[in-house]
């Protein structure tokens, strides 16, 4: 059985950056932390991904339930109008304190998740001793707070905020592959690629906000641009570097 566990290089490399550490894969993390086997790791992976769907397809499901028993000028609150519709009172009120539930998991999941990542790895090592880990996550804590608060009261439609978080680990995404499947991956391209999916990504936010047409965050085809956009500059850097050491 050891000779079918991953390397710990592929390990490393495989975990994903800081903008993919969301609610949904710290669950699996913890679970392939804790596998007895490589084998065990895999197939937990692979039935989360089932599940996920599976789950996942509730929201979509509902929403096409929607179009068709609501009224067309419904265009918020379709779940709880469903509910109302088809659910007895007592019902009703268990499906509200359940789906409140699982918000405030997420909101929980949602701050804890990206403010540790943001005080042990990037803030972490700068300051050193200066502060200790634990009130460091606090302040990062009460910072993400603030600042996801802010993004949720400017407006945006929160449909919006999600595909705009998405889109910026399409480069992340990019470079997880070339990790795994890629024997000779060169760092630098790895870096250079992430850098410019992550400034792509703030000019055409920052540009779409500044027009101020009431538009959505992202263009329609800006996810696919950019997901070439970043394999065209890995393939580019990695032949570049390869090349240069060449000779």
């Amino acid at each position: 059985m050891a000779s079918t566990a991953p390397k710990p290089s592929v390990l490393r490399a495989s975990r994903p950056s800081a903008p993919r550490r969301n609610v949904f894969a710290a669950p699996t993390r913890r679970t392939n932390a804790s596998a007895r086997s490589a084998r065990t790791a895999a197939r937990s992976c692979v039935a989360a991904g089932l599940l996920y769907i599976f789950f996942g397809s509730f929201p979509v499901l509902l929403g096409l339930a929607g179009n068709l028993l609501l009224e067309d000028s419904l265009l918020v609150g379709v779940i709880p109008a469903l509910a109302e519709m088809l659910l007895s009172p007592t019902i009703a009120v268990v499906f509200a304190l359940t789906l409140t539930a699982a918000v405030t998991s997420s909101v929980d999941s949602g701050l804890l998740a990206p403010a540790s990542v943001l005080a042990k790895n990037i803030l972490g090592p700068l300051l050193k001793d200066r502060i200790s880990l634990v009130s460091l996550t606090r302040i990062c804590v009460m910072a993400i707070a603030a600042t996801s608060a802010a993004m949720a009261l400017s407006g945006t439609r929160a449909f919006e905020l999600i595909q705009g978080t998405y889109a910026v680990t399409l480069p992340s995404f990019v470079v997880l592959l070339a990790a795994l499947y890629h024997k000779n991956a060169r760092p630098l391209a790895g870096v250079l690629t992430l850098a410019t999916g992550i400034g792509l990504w703030m000019y055409e936010i920052g540009r779409n906000i500044a027009d101020d047409t009431g538009e959505e965050v992202l263009s329609p085809g800006f996810p696919i641009v950019l997901f070439a956009l970043s394999f065209a500059v890995y393939g580019v850097t990695h032949f570049a570097v390869t090349a240069l050491r060449r000779e």
